[in-house]
Formats: C-alpha cells, structure tokens, sequence
C-alpha cells in the first residue's frame, strides 16, 4: 500500500492510497466514497483489500473537502473534477 498526494485541475491537493497485489496486474479499481465520507472508511478498506486479493490494484482517495484532502466546499463538480484527476493519475 501506498499513500498517494496528488492534485486536481485546480492545483489542491488530494490524497489516496494505492493498493497492489503480489503479482503485477493491468487492471485498477478506483474507490469513490460517498458526498461528505472519505476513503479511511471500513467498508472501502476491506473492498480495496478484497479487490487486492483477486489479483487486483485498488486506488482509494479523498475527494477535496473530504479526510485528508484539502478543505474545501464540497460541490458536485469539484468532486467530478476530482475524480477526473484520479482517473489521469491512475
């Protein structure tokens, strides 16, 4: 596993966690959480590890606003930018 700091098209600072299985893999999750959760949630840790385990990587992240990602005002559409810069990190 591996903590990730990244940024959105805005320049703030997101954070997420990439988790990898044993053998190398092309294909990659990546975990949203819900409008005011964030990626330390129980249940997206044991998808990730789940995910992990069927020979798959994981990305889980905070979206800005949200754990540890730069506060902000959680808006729809920075969330979707958010999830864009995720999706072009990965």
């Amino acid at each position: 596993m591996k903590r990730i700091i990244f940024q959105n098209s805005k320049g703030e600072r997101l954070v997420g966690m990439l988790h990898f299985p044993k053998q190398k893999t092309n294909w990659i999750f990546i975990i949203s959480h819900g409008f005011t959760s964030n990626k330390d949630r129980p249940r997206f840790k044991s998808i990730a590890q789940a995910l992990v385990k069927n020979s798959f990587a994981a990305f889980r992240f905070d979206f800005g606003g949200c754990g540890e990602s730069q506060e902000r005002e959680i808006t729809v559409k920075d969330q979707v930018d958010d999830l864009q810069a995720a999706i072009r990190l990965m």
